[in-house]
């Protein structure tokens, strides 16, 4: 055997619970079965801690187990997408305004109800103490809890590999204070309808023993609802008529009742289901000689379920998530402290070694600067500061070019431009465009209104003191406009 696994399913009359071992070549075997009656005011822990205190076989296995369906609330969504990881991020934001109570008191898992086209939804929502409820519930009895999915939901996936074409199904679970009803249409579980149906305990036992009708009990007024919620359907445009097939389960579910009012509301033939004969199950002698179909079928039904996300709702892989949130992280805080040590130290390398190929990348600099500089200065001894001693070079040659640095006292050219600039009336009309100085020549070209300006210039130019001479050169009319352009030489003393 490659593995056992128990489904438990807690109703409100019967705890049942089946015991499937799995073997390698993928078939299934129920090794064991156990029903045990609650008593009328017998608490949900003691009756399970009875139930594996008579059955030790049951004791420390994987479990797979539902929440009731009155627990959740069920809506209808629809995404203009079917990517998985889409609806998982976008669901809580569509379903938040939906709910009586605020998104962080609840858990939220969703099927898809269409099999193409754009994604419609049914999401179920329950209380996050609800489903820890049924975890403290299960603790010390089983192994862990691997999978927690919603009453009657798991029966679902051995019954749509016989579904026709366009029709739907109806999927009636009989318990003792409320009957599931499972719409399934394209093989796929579209709308959960929670109805309530108080079975009198002497009408039906465990088996599911006929029992009288009664044209005004619970059956008929249930009958009659199921029939409105059918109508329902249509009207939303769910459906477009009554579905093709009513399958009946669950410890009510042999009560001869619903042949007659169900017969009356519906032309749909209905069927008893057992889920050994349809999924192929075998039995041990033990476990067959225990066999309740109607009763035992959905605890059979998790026993059995696939762990792929179409086979129904996991709210202990939900909550599992939450955990893995922080306990994880705290399990895992000296790893990280590891890699974050390794971070900063790989960090420090990184900045050493940036600031050593900088210092490198400077001394290469530094030997060019100082070859640069003897190349251009070889008589230099000593160097310091390249830099500096190379402008200092170049503003004392500036002073040599301009005769400050000569023997022989000249004047200097912020003088000479000084007694130009005074020497001309500031009424003259004239323009300078250039001026050159070398030595004691300066040459001044500019535009005048006509060569008379010209002749005055430089007749005033010529009284000027640092001024020795002053000659016209060349003097040319402008080729547009009236404007004569000149050239005066002066000689500075």
């Amino acid at each position: 055997m490659a593995g056992r696994i128990l489904g438990l399913d807690v109703g409100d009359r019967f705890i049942k619970a089946v015991a499937v071992a799995r073997t390698i070549r993928g078939g299934i075997q129920v090794e064991y079965c156990a029903a045990r009656r609650r008593g009328a005011e017998e608490e949900p822990a003691d009756a399970v801690a009875a139930l594996f205190a008579e059955h030790e076989a049951l004791r420390n296995l994987p479990c797979i187990t539902a929440l009731p369906a009155r627990e959740f609330s069920f809506r209808d969504l629809t995404f203009p997408f079917r990517d998985k990881k889409k609806i998982r991020q976008a669901l809580p934001f569509e379903i938040e305004p939906l709910l009586p109570v605020p998104m962080e008191a609840m858990l939220v898992d969703y099927l898809l109800a269409n099999a193409a086209g754009e994604a419609r939804v049914l999401a179920a929502a329950v209380p996050r103490e609800t489903v820890q409820g049924r975890l403290d519930l299960l603790r010390g009895h089983v192994r862990d809890v691997v999978v927690l999915d919603v009453e009657a939901v798991p029966l679902t996936a051995s019954f749509v590999s016989r579904q026709a074409g366009a029709d739907y199904d109806l999927l009636l679970d009989v318990g003792a204070r409320r009957t599931v009803a499972l719409f399934i249409k394209d093989r796929s579980l579209f709308q959960i309808r929670n109805h309530v149906l108080r079975m009198d305990p002497d009408d039906a036992d465990a088996a599911g023993v006929a029992s009288s009708s009664a044209e005004d009990g619970p059956v008929e007024a249930f009958g009659r609802e199921l029939r409105n919620t059918v109508d329902f359907l249509k009207w939303r445009g769910f459906t477009t008529g009554d579905p093709s097939r009513i399958y009946l389960t669950g410890g009510g579910g042999g009560d001869r009742r619903f042949d007659d009012v169900l017969g009356r509301h519906f032309s749909a033939p209905l069927e008893r289901v057992d889920m050994a004969c349809v999924a192929g199950i075998a039995f041990a002698e033990t476990a067959k000689r225990q066999w309740q179909p109607l009763l035992m079928n959905q605890a059979l039904a998790l026993a059995v379920r696939p762990f792929r996300k179409e086979a129904g709702y996991d709210f202990r892989k939900r909550r599992r998530r939450e955990e893995a949130g922080y306990r994880p992280f705290k399990k895992n805080i000296p790893w990280l402290a590891a890699a974050l040590g390794i971070i900063l130290l790989l960090t420090g390398a990184d900045f050493f070694l940036d600031y050593y190929d900088a210092k490198v990348r400077l001394s290469q600099l530094k030997r060019q600067i100082n070859g640069l500089y003897r190349q251009y200065s070889p008589e230099t001894v000593r160097i310091v500061d390249p830099v500096a001693q190379l402008r200092a070079q170049i503003a004392e040659s500036k002073k040599s070019m301009l005769g400050m640095m000569d023997s022989t006292p000249r004047a200097a050219a912020l003088d000479v431009l000084k007694d130009i600039s005074a020497a001309i009336p500031p009424a003259t009309e004239i323009l300078v465009t250039a001026m050159t100085m070398e030595r004691e020549a300066v040459v001044v070209k500019g535009e005048a209104k006509n060569f008379d300006a010209v002749q005055a210039v430089r007749n005033d130019l010529g009284k000027a003191k640092l001024i020795k001479s002053v000659d016209i050169g060349a003097t040319n009319l402008m080729k547009q406009g009236e404007k004569v352009e000149f050239e005066l030489r002066l000689t500075t003393k």
